[in-house]
């Protein structure tokens, strides 16, 4: 007879599945997203000016992203590709994508607005709805947790210098 073994879990206690798809554990019934996504350098510096837009001193800000307009494909590729590995929203990228082809119809300042708002899509924690060029792109909800008995905990210290690895696929055997 084998016993029942149960694990009490920290609320945001981190998993890892297959392929390296991250997700915290929010509550019994619901996961959030766990990956990071990190952009090179020049997109990064994109981001900033296109962020600060509709800032004090504004004008630098517009004159940078008005240069650099086309750069706002590669965020989107990013995202794109970021998305298809770690997030499992196949449907939202098609519809962002839909969408992302009509950008030469907006103001600089709606696409900058837009492509900060994108990063919502695949940013660590709870998902929300955000609007993209005008669309409201609904936010994808992760409400099974039994996948987890497959994946591997991984408990970190509160530095962030050490972590601990449990396989759970592994948990039972002799």
């Amino acid at each position: 007879v084998q016993e029942d073994k149960l694990i009490k879990l920290p609320k945001y206690s981190l998993f890892e599945f297959e392929g390296g798809r991250r997700r915290l554990l929010a509550s019994a019934t619901e996961l959030q997203k766990g990956n990071e996504l990190m952009f090179s350098a020049h997109l990064v510096e994109l981001l900033y000016h296109a962020r600060r837009i509709d800032s004090f001193n504004s004008s630098e800000h517009l004159k940078y992203v008005s240069e650099h307009k086309k750069e706002f494909e590669k965020v989107l590729s990013c995202v794109e590709n970021f998305a298809n590995l770690y997030v499992d929203v196949e449907k939202n990228l098609s519809k962002i994508r839909a969408i992302a082809d009509s950008v030469d119809n907006f103001s600089i300042e709606e696409i900058s607005a837009s492509f900060i708002n994108l990063l919502t899509l695949t940013a660590l924690g709870a998902p929300a709805d955000f609007n993209f060029l005008g669309e409201k792109i609904p936010r994808k909800r992760y409400t099974s947790t039994k996948e987890c008995l497959n994946a591997t905990l991984i408990h970190q210290s509160v530095t962030g210098l050490y972590e601990t690895r449990i396989d759970l696929s592994k948990l039972g055997e002799e």
